[in-house]
Order: structure tokens, then C-alpha cells, then sequence
């Protein structure tokens, strides 16, 4: 059990339980096999998903939140195994496109002939980026990414403040020179 206590959500009972059924109903289905954490973490995901769907849902338009909710979290399951694991398959109108699942590397493997990792061949990050005078902060490490990418937020924002002070400086200075 996820939730503390028992949560509804217009004509819906328990959002939990059904969410936990929907789970197992499609892992049975599709043949996944999770892990208990991983079955947790769908849960959630797909708790999370009843929540956005309950924001947008509109009684003048259906008479059942519920039926909306079973019609979906199917789908929501699979967005979350593609979003965990990865799309390695796409099928359009007379082609299929198949790619091998991405394998991590480590940042202690080694790079090169010299003998060094992967982590000094890339360089640093200056996690510090509000105290930071460099004009790359991170170190000569591309930054060039999906603009659809999860970025940390914490560090964007500590960047973002740094970038403001530094500007408001150089307008100060430029106030007094002039």
C-alpha cells in the first residue's frame, strides 16, 4: 500500500487498489516480469495518472470517471515501461523499426589507450554554479540534448541565478561608467 489512507476521486473508490489491479492486469499481459519496486513505482505512476486524468475530467460530458480511468491506465502502463525501459520498436503502415536496447557505461570504464575513465576524458561539472566565475560551468561537457530531456531543475535554477547576478553587475558597471 502507497497512499496512507483510502483515495477517491469522483465516482472512483479506492484509486490505489484499482491502480494496483490495472498494474498486475497489464504486466500479466504483456509478460513483464517487475520487480516488486518496479510494480511500485508503476502504481504510482499510474496513481499519478488517475490524478491529471481527475483535473481534466468534466461530469457534463461522461457519467462515469471510472469507465475513463479503466479505458486508459492500459495505455498509461505503457508509457511508463517506455519511459523505464526504453521504445526499442516502432511499426508504422508496411515497416518496423527495431533498435537494440541502450547498455549504461560506467563513468569509471576505461576511455582510451592512456588509461584513463570516461569521467576524465568528459571533465568536470561545477556543481557550485552560483559562486562560479567560468563561462562554461560545465566543464567543456557537451550539453547539447533532447530539448524534450528532464534537466535538473536545482541546477538550472542555481545557473539561471548566477547568470542574472553576473548580468545585473555588468549593467551596474556600465551605469557608472557612463
Amino acid at each position: 500500500m502507497l497512499l496512507a489512507t483510502r483515495y477517491q476521486l469522483h465516482d472512483l473508490d479506492d484509486v490505489e487498489a484499482l491502480c494496483a489491479r490495472a498494474a498486475r492486469t497489464w504486466a500479466t499481459k504483456t509478460e513483464a516480469r517487475l520487480s516488486p519496486e518496479d510494480m511500485e513505482s508503476l502504481v504510482a505512476f499510474l496513481i499519478a495518472a488517475v490524478w491529471r486524468m481527475s483535473r481534466t475530467y468534466d461530469p457534463a460530458r461522461s457519467s462515469s470517471f471510472k469507465a475513463i480511468v479503466l479505458g486508459r491506465l492500459s495505455n498509461r502502463a505503457t508509457d511508463w515501461f517506455r519511459i523505464y525501459a526504453g521504445r526499442t520498436r516502432w511499426q508504422f503502415s508496411g515497416h518496423v523499426y527495431e533498435r537494440e536496447r541502450p547498455r549504461p557505461v560506467s563513468l569509471d570504464a576505461a576511455a582510451g589507450d592512456d588509461g584513463g575513465t570516461l569521467a576524465d576524458a568528459l571533465g568536470s561539472v561545477d556543481l557550485d554554479l552560483e559562486a562560479s566565475s567560468s563561462p562554461d560551468p560545465f566543464g567543456g561537457l557537451p550539453v547539447h540534448r533532447d530539448s524534450e530531456a528532464d534537466w535538473d531543475l536545482s541546477l538550472v535554477r542555481a545557473l539561471a541565478r548566477r547568470l542574472l547576478r553576473e548580468r545585473s553587475q555588468r549593467d551596474r558597471v556600465r551605469l557608472t561608467d557612463a
